[in-house]
């Protein structure tokens, strides 16, 4: 009996602690940073599916033609066409780029801010503009540095599926990458 009430207490504790720190609204301000963040990639994704020719592009709408339906699928075809007749590409994707930079170091400084007040550090008030840019150019190196590691991932599974592996050990490899 006496592990059930430590149990109950160590969760009623917990319970207090998740309300006086305001998880709720802390994580709905990084969602909304993260969500922020989603219209600058979709800009990128049309961009980039822009130089891809008409078969790519009609595999890609075929794709999310299954995934989310028709009407989803004809939404996304005609921003695929819209995106490969207009001719600012090059200018869409330098905003693309500057505004999901933005909004990723956006997310992840009110990530920090949330971890702060939950595990209870106090930063000092008087950190001016310089501590807020150095704050925001760290958030943008680890945003860049889990870009490069994701393309890097993405070129060794696109080099390993090359390579001519028998059927069983492709999936083991596949879950290593």
């Amino acid at each position: 009996m006496g592990r059930v009430r430590r149990a109950l207490a160590i969760l009623e504790e917990a319970g207090r602690e998740f309300v006086a720190d305001d998880v709720v609204t802390l994580s709905s301000s990084v969602a909304f940073y993260a969500a922020l963040g989603l219209a600058p990639m979709a800009v990128l994704v049309l961009v980039g599916t822009s130089f891809l020719g008409s078969e790519t592009r009609d595999r890609l709408v075929g794709e999310g033609t299954n995934l989310l339906g028709p009407q989803a699928g004809d939404a996304l075809r005609m921003a695929l066409e819209s995106s490969a007749e207009n001719r600012s590409r090059g200018l869409a994707a330098v905003f693309g780029v500057l505004a999901a930079l933005v909004s990723a170091s956006g997310a992840l400084a009110q990530l920090q801010v949330a971890m702060n007040r939950v595990w209870g550090v106090v930063t000092r008030a008087d950190a001016g503009w310089k501590e807020w840019l150095r704050k925001r150019a760290l958030g943008l190196g680890a945003v860049l540095c889990l870009g490069a590691l994701v393309v890097a991932s993405l070129v060794v599974e696109a080099a390993l599926g090359i390579l001519p592996l028998p059927s069983v050990a492709w999936p083991v490899v596949q879950q290593l990458v």
